[in-house]
């Protein structure tokens, strides 16, 4: 039978033991300094996403010897980036209150980016000029929304894994 060591054998084991010497300062130690890069990196995350499906699609559109269709994926691009950062906005606001409330706040933004979405893609639908290709805005809608489902759940999870956590007030 193996013993296991009881709460008093630590503590007794070395009374006067020295504290560690020369603990180096971890990056992001700091909460308010942590809190700060965990909102930028929210807020980054739609712009930076949207930009990048842009870029990879006016490198392979040419390629494959299709239209690149700017004005339509111009305003998809703003429709997406407008409700990634309507949806990323409860998240900013919480970080710091607890892991709880962030993964509520996750799926929150998770339903408000498809909501939106949808949303968005219907109104400059209905509003859009006689000249705009409806099936295209649609499909860059659908290309600029998979990215930043993706992009946004690996951002929610870094924020959830690395957020302080403040002692509740009151």
């Amino acid at each position: 039978m193996v013993e296991l060591p009881t709460i008093q054998e630590p503590l007794a084991a070395e009374p006067n033991a020295a504290a560690p010497v020369g603990n180096p300062v971890q990056p992001f130690s700091r909460p308010m300094v942590r809190d700060v890069w965990l909102r930028l990196g929210l807020l980054a995350t739609p712009p930076v996403a949207v930009l990048l499906t842009m870029l990879a699609g006016m490198a392979v559109l040419p390629l494959t010897r299709r239209p690149l269709h700017p004005t339509e994926m111009l305003w998809a691009g703003l429709v997406v980036v407008a409700v990634g950062w309507l949806a990323v906005l409860p998240m900013v606001i919480m970080v710091g209150r607890g892991a709880i409330m962030l993964l509520r706040c996750a799926m929150v933004a998770n339903m408000t980016r498809l909501v939106g979405s949808a949303l968005g893609a219907v109104i400059v639908l209905v509003m859009a000029r006689p000249g705009l290709h409806k099936i295209v805005l649609i499909l860059w809608l659908a290309a600029f929304y998979f990215v930043l489902l993706i992009a946004e759940s690996f951002t929610s999870s870094w924020v959830i894994k690395n957020s302080s956590v403040r002692p509740a007030v009151g």
